[in-house]
């Protein structure tokens, strides 16, 4: 099996190039570059990672944490995908663990950091004030959070821009004319769906449109919850003319409740989602939704949680990723007697 000396020895360089060519480093010019990596190449070089683990007394090992539904939710496994295949591009790898809110017993996933050396942790999906960020923060590993507003040493922090997406989602709503917009948020300990409700309210002073509390509609995060909340909005208020729900999911349910009340999508209720999860355009009508790229929040976390590994100086400023909304078929402007009642 050929070695890294044997990679110095072919390019002609030195061993610790080789190792800053691997490692990515950007002090090497591209004429050496390329020369280490066509003898790479040649020799089908692999690097052992356990092997260099073992002399620098680190184990390379990232671990990636999910907190709540872990894996199963639509916009985790994105993010999951862009972490690793970051992570894995860096030369490293990553243990993946799923943690749940109910019955959470913090001591199994701790313990596991410390047997496995984990050099650093990203962790998704879990809420400022849940008990097991108090126990990460004094473990004192680096550690990136994907989902949630953290700030301290050796901390980083990646997340969308929630606000700037609620206020796009809402606005383009009151652009269409409606008035009267129910939101449909995630019940939540985590800031990111406070944003949200914050945008929406921001799009609604904008336009001097008054805020009714009772078009405002906490739940869970499954489309069943979507489902019951669409239907108690319309047992409080039968003039609502549109709805925009914190999650792809919670929308679906939305417009489940909707055709099953007999109404259509959009031609009496407009229906907008958050996430642009995989399954928005291919549901009936296709979704209008805010887009999360999660492949770029993984790959950001992962690049940002390697430069603190190998710069101990090295803290992050939290990290906004832009939103987008995709207009598809489910909004449309007020019509017929709902135009009417939106503007009584």
């Amino acid at each position: 099996m050929p070695t890294l000396r044997d990679v110095a020895r072919l390019a002609g360089v030195s061993i610790s190039t080789v190792s800053h060519v691997l490692n990515k480093y950007d002090d090497i010019n591209e004429e050496t570059r390329q020369k280490v990596l066509a003898a790479i190449k040649k020799l089908d070089y692999h690097a052992n990672s356990m092997a260099r683990g073992l002399i620098k007394n680190k184990s390379s090992l990232i671990g990636l944490i999910l907190f709540g539904e872990g894996i199963g939710h639509p916009f985790f496994h994105q993010v999951v995908r862009g972490t690793i295949d970051e992570v894995e591009k860096r030369d490293r790898n990553a243990i993946l663990s799923t943690v749940p809110h109910d019955g959470y017993e913090a001591a199994p996933i701790f313990r596991k950091m410390h047997e496995h050396r984990l050099e650093g942790l990203i962790v998704l999906g879990l809420p400022e004030g849940h008990a097991a960020m108090a126990r990460i923060l004094n473990s004192k590993i680096p550690t990136l959070f994907v989902d949630a507003v953290v700030e301290g040493e050796r901390i980083g922090s990646i997340r969308s821009d929630n606000f700037r997406g609620a206020f796009l989602a809402t606005d383009h709503l009151l652009q269409l004319g409606h008035t009267r917009i129910a939101f449909v948020n995630e019940a939540s300990e985590a800031a990111i769906f406070e944003e949200r409700f914050r945008g929406y309210l921001a799009a609604h002073e904008k336009w001097g449109v008054e805020f009714n509390p009772a078009l405002y509609i906490k739940t869970g995060n499954y489309r069943v919850e979507g489902y019951r909340a669409a239907r108690e909005l319309f047992e409080r208020d039968r003039q609502v003319t549109a709805i925009f729900a914190s999650s792809d999911r919670l929308a679906f349910g939305v417009m489940d409740e909707l055709r099953r009340a007999g109404l259509q999508v959009p031609q009496d209720v407009s229906v907008v989602g958050f996430d642009d999860i995989e399954l928005a355009c291919f549901a009936n009508p296709p979704l209008t939704t805010v887009r999360q790229n999660g492949n770029l929040m993984g790959e950001r976390a992962a690049k940002e949680l390697v430069a603190m590994l190998e710069d101990p100086e090295y803290t992050p400023a939290p990290i906004l990723i832009d939103t987008e909304l995709m207009v598809r078929e489910s909004t449309g402007p007020v019509r017929g007697i709902n135009a009417r009642l939106s503007s009584a």
